[in-house]
């Protein structure tokens, strides 16, 4: 997609599917629709974890609303496809696992007031232990020594 340079609309398009995921969601709670395509969910978390790496390794440019959304609509779902879709393959656990850090280094560039709702929302990826979860431990403490910090001075030019 890049090299086509279709990217930065396909990151706006998915970033934009509040309705779609919101569908999903409830789509990947039920064991009858689960059991049809049960490699859907798979799928969909690929398509959302490259599109996600790309903007957080800056491959494409997304405004700070393009990102905010991306996570914010797909986080849920991730969520609930580590929750309800099963068995728990290695294969989809080391997807929910890239997809987590994905999300949480994205997490890690939007403004403090956004970054802190959705962290929130990230508590549900430590499982056991603050060992399970170290990119959840770096994204809060990314978060606590941002929030931590005096504004910095506007200048009056």
């Amino acid at each position: 997609m890049i090299e086509l340079r279709v990217a930065d609309t396909a990151v706006k398009e998915w970033s934009d599917q509040a309705s779609f995921t919101a569908d999903l969601q409830r789509a990947f709670r039920d064991d009858a629709w689960r059991n049809i395509v049960p490699g859907f969910p798979a799928l969909v978390l690929r398509c959302t974890s490259r599109l996600a790496n790309a903007v957080a390794s800056g491959t494409i440019l997304a405004s700070t609303l393009v990102r905010t959304r991306l996570v914010k609509d797909w986080l849920p779902v991730l969520i609930v496809c580590k929750d309800n879709v099963s068995p728990m393959l290695s294969s989809h656990k080391s997807l929910y696992t890239e997809l987590e850090d994905t999300f949480l280094s994205i997490i890690s560039t939007l403004p403090l007031s956004d970054a802190q709702g959705l962290l929130q929302q990230c508590l549900s990826f430590s499982t056991r232990s603050v060992e399970d979860c170290p990119h959840l431990v770096t994204a809060f403490n990314t978060w606590f020594r941002r929030a931590a910090r005096s504004p910095l001075p506007e200048n009056n030019s």
